[in-house]
């Protein structure tokens, strides 16, 4: 029987209309891949309470999560099998001047939300778990 895990991942927009990509530090089997930002769900913490203190660990930002736009289901296979549940929300800088820190990133990136969206999508390598949300967030990605 595989476990489970809730994570939550968000779209962070700006006053721009550019949302938020973050690449994973490298090491482990996604290092170096590209996310919607975002982490696993702790006991008793809700998804939006979750989401908030993994952007603020991350990025250092502080965010108000507005709405679902998708989720994801990923199986990791191994001798530990995982089920990894991924929540995507839309979320709003609460300080519109805020700049991303690379605090549990290694890189991160403003994406232009409509005009180069698919453009930028296929110049950066994606974790897997992200495909759905990516398809769910720029329906034009054409991925």
């Amino acid at each position: 029987m595989s476990k489970q895990i809730l994570v939550v991942a968000a779209a962070i927009e700006n006053n721009l209309d550019q949302v938020l990509i973050a690449q994973r530090p490298e090491g482990g089997a996604i290092g170096g891949l590209w996310e919607f930002p975002g982490g696993k769900i702790e006991f008793g913490e809700s998804p939006q309470a979750a989401l908030a203190r993994e952007i603020e660990e991350e990025l250092g930002l502080h965010v108000h999560v507005v709405e679902p736009f998708g989720a994801s289901h990923f199986v990791i296979s191994g001798a530990a099998p995982q089920q990894i549940i991924l929540l995507g929300f839309r979320a709003k800088l609460r300080d519109s001047s805020a700049q991303p820190k690379t605090l549990g990133v290694a890189s991160w990136q403003w994406v232009a939300r409509k005009t180069q969206a698919s453009e930028i999508l296929k110049m950066v390598k994606w974790a897997p778990a992200d495909f759905d949300l990516v398809r769910a967030y720029f329906p034009d990605a054409g991925l």
